[in-house]
Order: C-alpha cells, then sequence, then structure tokens
C-alpha cells in the first residue's frame, strides 16, 4: 500500500474521502481496484452502508477498520437521499475544500432530504447534474460543470480535471 491516508473533513462522505485519498497518492492498482468496487455497491450506498464491498475494500486498502469508518462517516440523519439522486450541493463549501486541499469535497448533510441549505453558509444548495450522482468522483464532476457553466457566461473559457 503506497496510500497517504488524508484527513477528512467534519462532514465529509466515505466515497469523498476516498476519492480524494487515493485521487493521486496510490499505485494504480489500487485505484483501479477502489473504483471497481465502488460500481459493484450499486445495491447498497457506498456512503452509508459500511458492510458494502465499496466499505470493505478501502478497508482493506487503508488498514482502517469499517467501525471506524462507521463511527467517522455516519450520517447524522435517519433518512438519505439515493445515491443516484443525490446531486445537490454548496458551490462555496467546495470552493473552500479546493482552497484548503486542492479538491472539492461532498458533504454527509448534502445527502439528508430535509436540509435544503447549507448549514456552514446558509445559501440554499444548488442543483447538480444527477448524472454525476452516480459516479465516484462526483463531487469533482459536479464541481467542474458549475465552473465551466459559470465561466461559458464569461466567454469560451472552459476547466478540465486531471
Amino acid at each position: 500500500m503506497n496510500t497517504l491516508i488524508n484527513c477528512s473533513f467534519p462532514d465529509e462522505t466515505l466515497s469523498s474521502w476516498a476519492w480524494r485519498t487515493f485521487n493521486e497518492n496510490t499505485y494504480y492498482s489500487e485505484k483501479i481496484t477502489l473504483h471497481n468496487s465502488f460500481y459493484s455497491t450499486v445495491d447498497r450506498d457506498p456512503d452509508f452502508n459500511f458492510l458494502s464491498p465499496f466499505a470493505c475494500e478501502l478497508s482493506k486498502l487503508t488498514g482502517i477498520s469499517v467501525t471506524n469508518f462507521s463511527k467517522r462517516f455516519s450520517c447524522g440523519c435517519s433518512l438519505v437521499i439515493p445515491r443516484m439522486a443525490r446531486c445537490s450541493y454548496c458551490y462555496k463549501c467546495m470552493e473552500d475544500s479546493i482552497k484548503k486541499v486542492g479538491l472539492p469535497y461532498w458533504s454527509k448533510s448534502w445527502c439528508c432530504p430535509f436540509t435544503p441549505l447549507c448549514e456552514r453558509h446558509g445559501v440554499m444548495l444548488l442543483d447538480g447534474d444527477s448524472g454525476a450522482a452516480a459516479e465516484y468522483d462526483a463531487s469533482g464532476l459536479i464541481y467542474i460543470d458549475h465552473v465551466n457553466l459559470e465561466l461559458s457566461r464569461r466567454g469560451n473559457l472552459r476547466v478540465k480535471f486531471s
């Protein structure tokens, strides 16, 4: 294992933390294994089901127990929006995380159906591309879509993610 374990944000989802951690700090084979386990977790929520193939593979790769994942990444509400429908986000939170660590993160509070506002900034959550919600790098994709929409209003500027 060649992983540098990143600290999670206080309200970050498991898949968001995994994506940020494994984005650049791992061997290609570890990254592929984690991606495959994420996409094989179609019947279980990869963010909140800590017995899913994704959580189990992540536990193997990091040496962090699924019990510790559960303690750190459990959602504060009893009902969560299904993964495929999670596309509401706070651009300000994403921008703050990029300034701190270089990548956007996904907040657990954005996964709760009765939280239409960002708890940190007090602004209405924006709606992103629902197609990106199914992807491992959803926070990155939705952030780039938002930035590109804003930049397109200023001309033909575009942002790409590497």
